[in-house]
């Protein structure tokens, strides 16, 4: 009862948190019959809440490491059903963890299961632990295979995974039936349980962006930095920007792993003229999107001046009211792993801000004596402190605009060669995709 109704509490503000929640699969979870979720694993408390507030199966979740270092967060991941530390236990323990999974299965119970083992990857699936067959297949044992137990592997994709406002995706996969393998797990248990544990990092692939190959990476980002937007024209989206993002962020990994596999010497070439690039970009302190969207950004200039200059009353006051908890955040945010950034900010968000808020305005209402004042002040605190943040990303956004202009006037010849560089990169990127990769929709 308790877990039901903080989910209906969170629920308002996890949408408010993201600038776009995008759910696909869904209507592929079993109903009736009990699911175990596996799911790769980015932020602590946001997964938990993506998968508990999109299935409609109100899990209990069993996870590899600690959520948070905090015991306070962690007190509110005990009421959401999250059985943290699970795999890092001595063996004696384990065993209960695994007889608590099969017990609530037995009870037709749903559960959600994070086992990547290591720190979490925001662009790489990490090996898996076997745990959440065993606790399946025990289960399955238990009730002499007469009911079903369903794997569902689910894919949790986020466009900036630290940052508020950033969009979300949860991928749903195809169900897995357990009892399916009945035959095989009474012949062998090993070799079943290792052959469902490789259908669902196959189905977890398709579901997530992962660069298998480690050492690859850094280029694999700058090449979806540099590539994603060119590649989404190419994509002709239908149903969305950050939906299309996802794909052509797959299919940029997609095709250059075929490169490196079939062309290395171009894919190494190619390595080269892009490392060249960004150490230009950064040596002439810009990025890459700047000089990619610059004509964008002059022609909204005006505007941009325009909105900050109304906004002005309204970002001092945002300033007042959220200097002090915007300071409680950072010093927390300080000793946070990256995997728990935006969960604190969501914590932040929730606690922090509104009860500094609750605080100013019942002195205010003491001040005036006029319940009236009290009411404007929760109304408008948060207003103000909503501009006060956008206002901020609109002045981030036009002093590097600025910046850029600047190094373009002193720099002339420096910014015109990068730019250069830059189309026949792109041209060089088009003309491999166009001879060795026909584009395909998920």
């Amino acid at each position: 009862m308790i877990n039901k109704l903080l989910i209906y509490i969170l629920r308002p503000f996890h949408f408010l948190f993201y600038r776009s929640i995008i759910v696909k699969g869904k209507n592929q979870i079993p109903n009736n019959q009990p699911v175990i979720f596996v799911s790769n694993h980015h932020n602590s408390l946001m997964d938990v809440l993506a998968i508990a507030e999109t299935s409609g199966k109100n899990p209990y979740v069993f996870s590899q490491q600690p959520f948070f270092k905090n015991i306070t967060p962690n007190l509110l991941l005990k009421a959401l059903r999250v059985i943290s530390n699970f795999w890092s236990t001595k063996p004696e323990k384990k065993q209960e963890y695994i007889k608590k999974g099969v017990d609530l299965l037995k009870r037709k119970k749903n559960l959600l299961f994070f086992p990547e083992v290591g720190t979490p990857d925001f662009y790489r699936l990490l090996a898996l632990k076997k745990d959440f067959l065993k606790v399946g297949f025990n289960a399955l044992k238990a009730n002499k295979f007469e009911e079903d137990i369903w794997v569902v592997p689910v894919g949790i994709y986020y466009t900036k995974p630290t940052r508020f406002r950033s969009s979300l995706r949860i991928s749903y996969g195809n169900p897995i039936s357990l009892k399916n393998y009945q035959k095989l797990y009474e012949r062998n248990p090993q070799k079943c349980t290792h052959v469902v544990k490789i259908r669902t990092v196959k189905d977890l692939f398709r579901l997530i962006i992962n660069i298998k190959n480690q050492d690859y990476q850094p280029t694999f980002i700058r090449l979806i930095d540099f590539y994603a937007s060119n590649l989404i024209t190419k994509l002709k989206p239908k149903s969305g920007k950050e939906l299309t993002l996802f794909k052509a962020k797959q299919n940029i990994i997609h095709f250059f792993n075929r490169i490196i596999e079939s062309e290395p010497e171009k894919f190494a070439q190619l390595r080269i003229d892009l490392d060249d690039y960004y150490y230009d970009v950064k040596r002439l302190g810009t990025s890459n999107k700047q000089i990619e969207r610059h004509h964008e950004k002059k022609e909204s200039k005006g505007q941009r001046i325009f909105l900050l200059f109304i906004s002005i009353p309204f970002v001092i006051i945002g300033f007042f009211i959220s200097y002090i908890p915007l300071a409680i955040t950072k010093s927390i945010l300080k000793n946070a792993n990256q995997e728990e950034v935006s969960s604190y900010k969501f914590l932040s968000a929730i606690t922090v801000f509104p009860l500094f808020h609750l605080f100013l305005s019942v002195i205010i209402a003491l001040i005036f004596s006029n319940f009236y004042f009290f009411i404007g002040s929760i109304v408008l605190m948060p207003i103000c402190t909503y501009i006060f943040y956008q206002s901020r990303k609109r002045y981030k956004a036009l002093r590097n605009y600025i910046k850029l202009e600047k190094a373009i006037k002193t720099r002339k010849g420096e910014m015109y060669e990068m730019m250069r560089k830059r189309k026949e990169l792109t041209k060089k990127i088009d003309y491999l995709y166009q001879t060795h990769y026909n584009t395909t929709e998920n």
